[in-house]
C-alpha cells in the first residue's frame, strides 16, 4: 500500500477507481458506510466529457442550459444519471445556476447535492474507467484524494469472464487490466494526494487498511465502515447483480482463485501479458520471465481474443506481447531495454474519434520516419497478425509498408 504525506483538507472530495473486478465497489461501500462520507452509482462523467466539448457546456452565455443537457444525456444502466441519484433535473438545474461555471461544479450537482441531502460534508464518486482519465479529473478537482485499489490482474481476468461485460477469453481480459495500468500508474508514483490500496490487504485485514486509507484523507476511523450491508444499497442497481457482493460479509475465499481455476496452457502468456504490473505491485509469478518482448501497437482486448492461439505458440517459445503506452511513443524505453518492437494495425483506436485517430496516426509516423533514417532496426508487420482494414488507417497502412520488416510468426523470437 503506497500513501503519500500531504496536508489534510477537511471534506475534500474522494474518488476510488480501478480496473473492473478489482474491488472497487467494495472499497466505496466500507468508506461510504462512514457517517461524514457519501458515495453513489457511477457517473462516467470523465469518460463521456472527453467526448464533449466543453465550451459549450460552460460558456457563461447560456450556463446552465448545455451543462443540464449532458448530464440529462448521461445515461447509467439506461437511465439519465441524476435519476440514479434520486435527483430531478430541476434540482441538478438550479444547483448550477447557483454555481459559475465549471467542470466541478457539473459533477458536484448530483454528488454534493446526493451528500447534502444525506446530511453528509463529504462526497465520494466510484468510476473505475476514472483510471483513464486522472489528468482530466486532477484538473477539476486538485483538492481531491484519488484512491486506487489493485488486485492480482489473474483474478480480475477470471472474475471479468463472469460479468455480460466481460470477454469470456482470460487473456483477452488480462491485456485491459494491463493497458489500464499503463495508462495510469505514472499518476500515483508521483501524485501525493493519492493512494493505493491492494484487494488482498482490504480482504485479510479490513480494519488495518481502512485505519490507514482514514488517515490519509484525514477522517477518524468508524467501526461501522466494516459492515457495508445498507451503504452498498446506494453505489449498487438492483440490476448489477455481479456487485451484490459489495454488501455482504467480507469472502476471503475470492483471493487466489486463478491458482485454481486460471486455464493451465494460457497460464504463462497471461503472465507474460501482465508481468509489468505482476512485478509492480509485488504478485507471485508461476511461470518465470519472458526470454524477449515485443511491443505492440495498438494491443486491444479485440487483438488477444483474436489471435489467442499466435499469442499461446509466442510464449511456448518465451516471447512475451507488451502494449504500448499512449504517453511513450518515442520507444527510447524499449530500445533501451533492447527490446523488439512489433507493430499490429489490426484493431485501429477503437472507440476513438477521426481528430484522435489522425493524432495517433502523426504520431506513428514521427516514430517509424525517424527510427528508419537513423538506421535503427525497424518494426516488425507479422503476417500472422492480420491486415489493415478501412480507408480511415490508408495512411498507416502505406507507413508500415514503407518502414516495416514484415516477418512470419516462426521468426518472431
Amino acid at each position: 500500500m503506497k500513501t503519500g504525506a500531504v496536508a489534510m483538507s477537511e471534506n475534500s472530495p474522494l474518488f476510488v477507481v480501478g480496473a473492473p473486478r478489482s474491488g472497487t465497489t467494495l472499497l466505496a461501500a466500507m468508506l461510504s458506510a462512514h457517517p461524514r462520507i457519501q458515495g453513489g452509482q457511477e457517473t462516467h462523467f470523465f469518460n463521456r466529457l472527453a467526448r464533449t466539448s466543453t465550451l459549450e457546456l460552460l460558456d457563461p452565455r447560456c450556463w446552465p442550459g448545455p451543462a443540464t443537457a449532458f448530464l440529462a444525456s448521461n445515461l447509467t444502466l439506461g437511465r439519465p444519471v441524476h435519476e440514479a441519484f434520486g435527483l430531478t433535473l430541476e434540482e441538478v438545474r438550479g444547483y448550477l445556476a447557483s454555481r459559475e461555471p465549471s467542470i466541478a461544479a457539473m459533477l458536484e450537482s448530483l454528488t454534493r447535492v446526493n451528500a447534502q441531502r444525506e446530511g453528509k460534508p463529504r462526497w465520494l464518486e466510484k468510476t473505475p474507467n476514472h483510471l483513464l482519465h486522472l489528468q482530466d479529473l486532477r484538473r477539476a478537482f486538485p483538492d481531491a484524494y484519488v484512491l486506487r485499489i489493485v488486485r492480482d490482474p489473474r483474478d480480475v481476468a477470471l472474475s471479468m469472464c463472469r460479468v455480460p461485460w466481460g470477454s469470456l477469453s482470460p487473456l483477452a481480459n488480462i491485456s485491459l487490466w494491463q493497458n489500464w495500468d499503463n495508462a495510469s500508474w505514472r499518476f500515483f508514483e508521483a501524485d501525493p494526494r493519492s493512494m493505493t490500496i491492494r484487494f488482498e490487504e482490504l480482504v485479510t485485514d479490513p480494519e488495518g487498511t481502512l485505519r490507514a486509507v482514514c488517515t490519509q484523507i484525514g477522517e477518524e476511523f468508524d467501526p461501522g465502515m466494516l459492515d457495508t450491508a445498507e451503504s452498498a444499497k446506494a453505489l449498487v442497481s438492483p440490476i448489477e447483480w455481479w456487485k451484490a457482493d459489495a454488501g455482504k460479509p467480507i469472502d476471503r475465499t475470492r483471493l487466489g482463485t486463478w491458482e485454481r481455476l486460471f486455464p493451465t496452457e494460457e497460464l504463462r502468456a497471461a503472465e507474460f501479458l501482465c508481468s509489468d504490473g505482476l512485478s509492480r505491485y509485488d504478485y507471485a509469478v508461476t511461470r518465470g520471465a519472458p526470454l524477449g518482448v515485443l511491443t505492440v501497437v495498438p494491443m486491444s482486448r479485440e487483438l488477444v481474443e483474436a489471435h489467442r492461439d499466435v499469442i499461446l505458440r509466442l510464449a511456448d517459445r518465451g516471447v512475451a506481447l507488451r502494449s504500448l503506452s499512449h504517453d511513450i511513443w518515442d520507444l527510447n524505453w524499449a530500445e533501451s531495454e533492447g527490446r523488439e518492437c512489433l507493430v499490429f494495425w489490426g484493431v485501429p483506436f477503437p472507440g476513438h474519434s477521426r481528430a484522435e485517430r489522425l493524432a495517433s496516426i502523426a504520431r506513428l509516423a514521427r516514430l517509424l520516419i525517424r527510427r528508419s533514417l537513423s538506421g535503427k532496426r525497424s518494426l516488425c508487420w507479422p503476417v500472422g497478425f492480420g491486415r489493415i482494414s478501412g480507408k480511415s488507417e490508408g495512411l498507416s497502412r502505406l507507413l508500415i509498408r514503407l518502414c516495416c520488416r514484415e516477418v512470419a510468426l516462426e521468426a518472431m523470437r
